[in-house]
């Protein structure tokens, strides 16, 4: 019982470590470029050390770290508009989007594996439409970081349904290390482009590291820990309260409540409640399927 608690209590961890993401890209001054790219340098450098010590392995064939570091890439794509969302607009904006993941990871799977969504994924897709058309509406000043928002979605669904094939093939440890090395190069020549990069001032590289070392390396290693023992409802149930920990610590660091319309506030509850009624919704759909398909008595 005792267990159990602390893996929730970790779990909710986790995610407000992930929430917090969006008030530290707001509160450093880098650009969202050099953000980004000192986070995956960090990050990496952090996990050539730990990932021996986990269990994954540096060394492993080039196809293998070619694929790993293409995919990187897409992470890097996923945090310059997640940043980038936070430097045009605010964190609250940042995560506002995010939740549509749902839907564009349905699209994917269909588009890419032939999956056909499910009717609770097209209700819930649906309801996305005027949740999105009332935060805009309501907040169409920082429409720029809305759509931004919307860019880090589809290209962080775009990743995680490649993730998930590349979870099951190599060690998690691994896999991020290659990811993170990937991000961070994949962005090199665009600094380049702009004549090298900004070194943080001390105050940033503070939050820098709370980035790269607490929001990614540990929340990542203790969340890939948690799904060993806790059930994948329960793991989503909660992870899908990050957008909720996210205007939570905004508001309560920046003050960014203050700042918005409250009817952006009723499209927010309309995204949200779809997605904490998504993992009910899947498991009710999955036991259903699974009723169906199971064998009769003979008479």
């Amino acid at each position: 019982m005792v267990g159990c608690l602390l893996d929730q209590f970790k779990l909710h961890g986790v995610v407000l470590a992930w929430g917090l993401t969006a008030v530290i890209g707001v509160l450093i001054h880098l650009p969202a470029l050099e953000l980004v790219v000192w986070r995956t340098a960090l990050a990496a450098a952090a996990l050539a050390v730990l990932t021996p010590l986990l269990g994954g392995r540096l060394r492993v064939p080039g196809r293998t770290a070619l694929g790993l570091l293409a995919s990187g890439a897409l992470i890097g794509a996923h945090w310059m508009f997640f940043f980038g969302a936070g430097k045009v607009s605010n964190a609250t904006i940042t995560v506002a989007a995010l939740p549509t993941t749902l839907i564009w990871s349905a699209l994917l799977e269909w588009w890419w594996y032939g999956q056909r969504p499910r009717p609770y994924q097209v209700v819930l897709g649906l309801l996305m439409v005027p949740a999105v058309w009332i935060m805009v509406r309501f907040e169409f000043r920082h429409s720029l970081g809305f759509w931004f928002s919307i860019g880090a979605a589809v290209v962080g669904s775009v990743f995680a349904v490649i993730n998930g094939r590349l979870a099951r093939q190599h060690h998690y440890a691994t896999i991020t290390f290659y990811q993170m090395l990937g991000a961070c190069l994949s962005l090199v020549p665009w600094l380049a482009a702009r004549g090298g990069i900004r070194w943080p001032a001390p105050a940033d590289l503070g939050w820098l590291l709370v980035l790269s070392l607490v929001c990614t390396v540990y929340a990542f290693t203790t969340y890939v820990e948690l799904l060993r023992r806790l059930s994948v409802f329960a793991v989503n149930l909660v992870y899908n309260l990050e957008p909720l920990y996210a205007m939570a610590l905004a508001s309560l660091f920046l003050g960014e409540h203050r700042e918005l319309h409250p009817g952006f506030f009723l499209g927010v509850a309309l995204m949200i409640g779809a997605v904490v009624a998504h993992p009910f919704l899947k498991r009710r759909d999955e036991r259903r399927r699974a009723s169906c398909s199971a064998p009769t008595a003979a008479v």
